[in-house]
C-alpha cells in the first residue's frame, strides 16, 4: 500500500511541476506525466538498469526503480484520473 500510493503521488508531483512552467493545455501534460511514468516502468520491465550496467549506482536505482510492477501501472493511472477530474472541477468552478 505504501509504495503504491507512492506511486500515486509522483504522478501528481510530476503534473504540477511541469505545469507550473510549461504553457500547454492541462490535459497534454498530464498525459505527458503519464507516459513518463509508463516509460519508466516499462525501463524496469526490460530490466535497463542491467542492461546499461547500472547495478552499483544507487541513485540511478533509485530513481528508475528495480521491480517491474502491474499495481504501479494501476497507481499511475489513478493518479492521472485524479488529475482530470481535479481539472475538470477546476474548470466548471471557474464558470
Amino acid at each position: 500500500m505504501r509504495n503504491n500510493f507512492g506511486d500515486y503521488l509522483v504522478v501528481l508531483m510530476l503534473y504540477y511541476f511541469f505545469r507550473s512552467f510549461m504553457n500547454l493545455k492541462p490535459i497534454y501534460i498530464a498525459l505527458l506525466t503519464l507516459c513518463i511514468a509508463y516509460t519508466v516502468e516499462f525501463l524496469q520491465l526490460i530490466n535497463v538498469i542491467e542492461i546499461l550496467n547500472l547495478e552499483q549506482h544507487t541513485i540511478t536505482k533509485i530513481i528508475l526503480g528495480t521491480t517491474f510492477s502491474m499495481h504501479d501501472i494501476i497507481a499511475y493511472t489513478l493518479g492521472f484520473l485524479t488529475i482530470v477530474l481535479i481539472e475538470k472541477i477546476n474548470t466548471f468552478v471557474a464558470f
